[in-house]
């Protein structure tokens, strides 16, 4: 199972999350993607997302099936305050201990967590090269998460 993968399952059915992202057309669907780079359709504020660390914990008998992973969240959005709206709805709903010791994602895409946890959270702002749109203000997030893996 891919932590992305479970991140994704999970992120994309909370209301409180997808409710402030925009919704591109084509897809029908939240602007969250699996992706580091969102498609030209997609609308603003969105969320791509990449996997930046896959650690695997070692014994000296071996593999002891625990993953210390980080995973970078990029929001972004035409405002300032709309990319820090989403991103302390997204702060919250890691940093309220729901997801310790249990489950991330739906259906297969589900992976066993042992803690998840902001490590680090700053600003960003991507201006037009040419001058000729507007700004794109993001927050980056870098998720710990600290999850099994099977051993067989």
């Amino acid at each position: 199972m891919s932590v992305k993968r479970a991140l994704y399952s999970e992120l994309s059915r909370l209301y409180r999350v997808t409710s402030l992202l925009g919704t591109n057309a084509k897809l029908k669907s939240p602007d969250l993607y699996l992706e580091s780079m969102a498609p030209e359709s997609a609308t603003y504020p969105r969320v791509t997302m990449q996997v930046t660390q896959r650690d695997r914990m070692r014994h000296m008998t071996g593999s002891i099936g625990l993953v210390d992973g980080r995973v970078g969240l990029t929001i972004s959005a035409t405002t300032s305050l709309g990319a820090d709206k989403v991103a302390e709805v997204i702060r919250l709903v890691f940093e309220n201990g729901a997801y310790h010791q249990t489950t991330l994602g739906h259906g297969e895409d589900i992976i066993t967590v042992s803690d998840i946890y902001i490590d680090n959270d700053f600003d960003n702002t991507l201006a037009p090269i040419d001058g000729s749109g507007s700004a794109v203000y993001q927050r980056i997030q870098e998720l710990v998460i600290w999850y099994r893996e099977s051993l067989t």
